[in-house]
């Protein structure tokens, strides 16, 4: 795996991807979507049925969402797939899953790969958080005829809504002081239960109430599967929990209360930079623009619509470097 020092933050989406596979944390997080799948299958396995040796290289790749995609692909070849994310932790997860795909922790507006060398670079949901020069690093990789193939947040879209409601959820969780309310209401629990004073138990059982309360009625507003269904995890454990007390650990209880909320403020801070990431139309058509000047043809640029839904769920970009243009085999 190679590595590039960078100053840009990367804790939260560490802490993320660290974690997600961690089912004392329930996993929650990131956000998708029923037609990425059958989209991302199509377009690789086309790819690769034209492409057998074509190289890939997947540009934010997070868990390896387009990864995974690519290894079902008749006749792909992972050793010809390489990703690059800002977070080490996913990049990791990605090689522990597919070993054979190269991984390098950088900036996407600075990759520290050979120009010209894939036939094709792909984002779900990745490129965007770079900025624009994020494009041109984008381009500098491409051979010669090379082709993009993008999924950006789009606003306003299904996701880009989700994130608003994500984050208004896990703001308010955190703002009811939910969790050092549970600490309190589960340190007493467990000194009742080995015989001590029940007053103490009884009084941070009315404390913690109010912010029960307002947990539910997030929910009730927002939907319980709301900020990937990280309320209704919390809400069940907690009951869970205190339902047997006397069958818990007292360490376990506590670090997992502890990791909860950790998690909830990390997972507020990703879907804030999701929101800001995503781009409305007057900023994608700059975007396409600006791949136009570098000398890429646009074959797609389009919200992606599912039906029975009122907003898209992402932009879907497309584009093509003319075989004529040639490679900008520049190290810029």
């Amino acid at each position: 795996m190679n590595h590039q020092v960078n100053d840009q933050p990367t804790r939260g989406w560490d802490t993320f991807w660290q974690g997600a596979d961690d089912s004392k944390v329930g996993a929650a997080g990131g956000l998708s979507h029923p037609v990425f799948p059958g989209f991302w299958s199509m377009a690789l396995g086309e790819f690769v049925a034209a492409n057998p040796a074509g190289k890939v290289l997947d540009i934010g790749t997070g868990s390896g969402a387009v990864i995974e995609y690519l290894s079902q692909a008749p006749g792909a070849n992972l050793e010809n797939a390489t990703c690059v994310d800002l977070s080490a932790a996913a990049i990791n997860i990605v090689q522990e899953r597919f070993p054979a795909v190269g991984g390098v922790v950088a900036d996407a507006n600075n990759i520290p790969l050979e120009s010209g060398q894939f036939d094709l670079v792909t984002s779900q949901f990745g490129i965007e958080y770079a900025g624009a020069t994020a494009a041109d690093e984008a381009v500098r990789l491409l051979s010669p005829s090379g082709s993009l193939l993008f999924l950006i947040h789009i606003r306003p879209g299904e996701l880009h809504r989700e994130c608003i409601a994500a984050a208004d959820a896990l703001r308010r969780v955190t703002q009811s002081n939910l969790v050092p309310l549970a600490v309190e209401f589960f340190t007493a629990g467990f000194a009742a239960v080995q015989g001590g004073d029940r007053e103490p138990y009884d009084s941070a059982a009315r404390a913690l109430n109010p912010a029960i309360k307002e947990l539910e009625a997030i929910m009730t507003e927002h939907g319980e599967h709301v900020a990937g269904d990280m309320l209704i995890y919390l809400h069940t454990t907690l009951q869970n929990m205190h339902s047997r007390i006397q069958h818990y650990d007292p360490d376990e209880v506590f670090n997992w209360l502890t990791t909860i909320g950790k998690e909830l403020e990390e997972h507020e801070r990703r879907m804030l930079s999701m929101r800001d990431a995503a781009m409305d139309e007057e900023a994608f058509k700059a975007f396409c623009s600006s791949l136009d000047s570098k000398g890429l043809g646009i074959d797609k640029a389009m919200p992606m619509q599912v039906k029975g839904e009122q907003l898209p769920v992402a932009w879907l970009l497309q584009a093509t470097r003319a075989s004529d243009a040639g490679a900008d085999t520049s190290e810029g």
